[in-house]
């Protein structure tokens, strides 16, 4: 059995580049067989039995974000350091922060470089058919008790169009789920989706070229509704920004 990566290869060289069955077979050295049942497959879900996708960094950085965005006002003498931070998260959050303070550097280092991020003014262009996809931010009222939650947001720079997707986390399910709801109710699939480089969908991990690595359930995700996933890199504000203007 192919591996997801190596069946999206196939069929990108068979939809996209329009390659014949027997280029195909030279190309990856699969046989026709092969090649043509992956052709045919319509169903690209994963089988095997689920696993928790929640990380112990995940669990405590929307905790580590608050913090940060509390101090942001504040002299830089006078805000949170990563030691501080840990040793609080420690102390009012024992149950989710399970990392070591080496971790937390990490973790306080990144979500400083979101909040920090100097603003820029870039010109986007970006053809019809395509979209952007982000998580943000909203509180919201369950039972007259107000909570704070994430939205889904995607939009469509060559309409201005935006859609929303209310979650309670920031999950590879919630943002499968997410999207597939908004997939249903605007009544298609973008040909090419660009994220930033969220936890859920993208390793954190690059390849030798820098290139941030796409998790296997997340590119078989894509593959079964026929998109095309790109990750933006770090301060390229020009590769997406519509999102943030919703």
């Amino acid at each position: 059995m192919l591996t997801i990566i190596q069946i999206n290869y196939i069929r990108k060289l068979y939809f996209d580049k329009g390659y014949s069955f027997k280029r195909i077979e030279d190309a990856t050295g699969h046989n026709y067989r092969t090649i043509k049942k992956y052709l045919e497959m319509d169903d690209f879900n994963d089988e095997l039995r689920k696993k928790n996708t929640t990380s112990k960094s995940d669990l405590i950085r929307p905790y580590v974000r608050e913090l940060l965005l509390e101090d942001k006002d504040e002299k830089r003498k006078h805000r949170y350091t990563a030691k501080s931070i840990y040793k609080r998260a420690l102390e009012k959050q024992p149950d989710l922060c399970l990392i070591k303070e080496r971790r937390m550097r990490d973790i306080v280092r990144e979500e400083k470089a979101k909040i920090y991020q100097p603003p820029c003014f870039i010109d986007l262009q970006h053809p019809g058919g395509e979209a952007q996809v982000d998580f943000g931010e909203i509180y919201i009222y369950e039972n007259e008790t107000k909570k704070k939650a994430s939205e889904l947001i995607i939009t469509y720079p060559g309409s201005n169009a935006g859609f929303c997707q209310i979650t309670f986390s920031e999950t590879m399910e919630a943002l499968q789920e997410g999207l597939v709801s908004m997939f249903r109710h605007v009544g298609f699939v973008p040909n090419k989706i660009w994220f930033d480089q969220l936890a859920a969908a993208c390793v954190r991990e690059k390849n030798k070229d820098g290139h941030p690595i796409i998790a296997d359930r997340f590119l078989r995700f894509a593959t079964h509704y026929g998109f095309e996933p790109v990750f933006c890199n770090p301060y390229s504000g020009h590769e997406k920004g519509n999102v943030g203007a919703t």
